[in-house]
């Protein structure tokens, strides 16, 4: 990970560990898209529905009903799709949560395994420094050796697990001192020894298990992520026709007010879509600040979500207008040929 990449979480210790990310955020982006799916479920089912009577179909409210129901069913698989991320979203909030949660826990163990080093160096072992005498220093030498090799310990194992926190979550830790400088001699019984032993297991402990939790976050993102990218259209437009639409034709010809009935429906559907549109924004803000990602990740994230949507939903919605401005058309023109007939027939009655 670059330099710039890297946020310093401060000086190792309890209160230096951290994950990033915003389970409400997710949350609402959950919600989010589960209001666009409802949207999108009740269009798709519009667009499917949309047809007239079978006695009366004629050829062009039979081409307009094809349109409308082969776009539905296109919503129908894009449903499908925003649902699997529905269900990754859902699902990094709450494992974030628990891992974000458990950081309380981990503070707390962390401070106690301070507090017992603390306890056995003053209780005989590590009380001074080689070549001067622990007497000598008392209480205050004491505290400053125990705090230095709380130090040391603390930038050794942090530097153990340093790789994961940057990448999982872009963090890097600084030190007090001792743990970069050259650490002075101690005189330790054996003890004080099995003492920071402990103390050093405990603390590897610790990181592991808040490396671990934000492993398993990690997991469901990568699995968010490769949802985020929407299917190849031309493949869901090769959906079977409905059986209902190969069969014979009749002889019937499409009457104006079929066609613009059906015509409305198109019209409604797009509407529909727009609104849809005008959601993704929100939804992708929420996604992208709510993810456990590192900083430098963060920004500018989401933005292919949000473009790749953009452009198939306002193609479809371009779709529906295009057919339902040529009903208009056609509808028009019908109404008019009747019209003309009917002048026809009248003056060739007046006349005979």
């Amino acid at each position: 990970m670059s330099e710039q990449a890297v946020m310093w979480a401060g000086q190792i210790g309890p209160d230096a560990i951290t994950i990033p990310g915003e389970p409400q955020r997710l949350r609402s982006a959950a919600d989010g898209l589960e209001r666009l799916c409802e949207q999108l479920e009740t269009v798709a089912q519009q667009l499917k529905d949309a047809d007239a009577d079978e006695a009366r179909r004629g050829r062009t409210v039979r081409s307009l009903s094809r349109i409308a129901q082969q776009t539905g069913r296109v919503l129908t698989s894009d449903v499908e799709r925003l649902r699997q991320v529905h269900g990754a979203v859902t699902q990094e909030a709450d494992l974030l949560d628990e891992a974000q949660g458990g950081l309380q826990e981990a503070r707390r163990r962390w401070r106690q395994a301070r507090q017992d080093l603390r306890a056995a160096l003053s209780n005989g072992g590590g009380g001074g420094r080689a070549g001067q005498g622990g007497a000598g220093e008392g209480g205050g030498g004491q505290h400053r050796d125990a705090e230095a090799v709380i130090d040391r310990v603390d930038h050794n194992v942090a530097q153990q697990h340093e790789g994961p926190f940057q990448r999982l979550a872009g963090l890097a830790f600084t030190s007090a001192g001792g743990g970069r400088g050259e650490p002075h001699a101690m005189l330790v019984d054996a003890e004080a020894d099995q003492a920071i032993t402990a103390y050093r297991r405990e603390v590897s402990a610790i990181l592991e298990d808040v490396v671990e939790s934000m492993r398993r976050v990690r997991r469901v993102d990568d699995d968010l992520a490769g949802l985020l990218p929407r299917e190849d259209r031309a493949q869901l437009v090769a959906a079977p026709v409905n059986p209902q639409q190969g069969s014979p034709e009749t002889a019937a010809i499409s009457l104006p007010e079929d066609i613009r009935t059906v015509g409305q429906q198109v019209q409604d559907g797009a509407r529909t879509l727009e609104d849809v549109v005008g959601q993704l924004r929100e939804v992708r803000l929420s996604i992208r600040e709510g993810r456990m990602l590192p900083e430098s990740e963060r920004i500018g994230s989401m933005e292919g979500f949000q473009r790749d949507w953009t452009a198939h939903l306002e193609e479809l919605c371009e779709d529906l207008r295009h057919a339902k401005s040529a009903a208009n058309d056609i509808a028009d023109q019908l109404a008019e040929l009747d019209e003309r007939g009917a002048q026809q027939v009248r003056r060739s009655l007046r006349e005979g």
